[in-house]
């Protein structure tokens, strides 16, 4: 999706030579966001999200949409349908987020972004905590941090199939 944004606000910066075009902040996926700069790109992104959402929907396609700019409580506003269901998939253990994190690339995932990516993490929790509240059929976190992948992916499973739909 951001790709696709990055895009798009390149061929408007130079088809419009609108200034307002920069204002828009697409990070590349180099980039480790803090919560507002993700909250800030699902903000931007979300309508493009809403259409994927709803022509996968229309055309009966089961569809997972991942990433950290995938925020439930800026989505749910503007995603409503009751077939979609948002599960955030996150490390609540500071040690083991480090040491997954060391296995992936060296610089992304140096040291001196391990405390901003845990941070992120927990902030993105606690948001999705908080809207699960208002929406408990639509809305869930999972806790991976001490879970083998066969698990979480098993956790997944079981939660879709409870609500009876796949798109988020």
């Amino acid at each position: 999706m951001r790709e696709i944004i990055r895009g798009y606000n390149a061929f408007a910066a130079d088809y419009c030579r609108d200034e307002r075009i920069s204002e828009i902040n697409m990070y590349d996926s180099t980039v480790i966001m803090s919560y507002s700069e993700a909250l800030n790109q699902c903000r931007i992104i979300k309508n493009s999200i809403r259409n994927v959402v709803e022509r996968q929907q229309r055309k009966k396609i089961p569809t997972i949409i991942n990433g950290v700019h995938i925020v439930p409580k800026e989505l749910i506003r503007t995603i409503t349908s009751t077939s979609t269901v948002y599960i955030n998939l996150y490390v609540s253990d500071f040690e083991i987020l480090k040491k997954r994190l060391s296995l992936r690339n060296e610089e992304k995932y140096s040291m001196s972004n391990i405390g901003k990516i845990y941070e992120m993490n927990r902030k993105l929790e606690h948001s999705t905590r908080e809207v699960a509240k208002e929406h408990p059929k639509h809305v869930f976190n999972i806790d991976t941090s001490f879970l083998e992948e066969n698990r979480i992916v098993d956790m997944i499973k079981d939660t879709l199939a409870d609500n009876n739909t796949a798109n988020i």
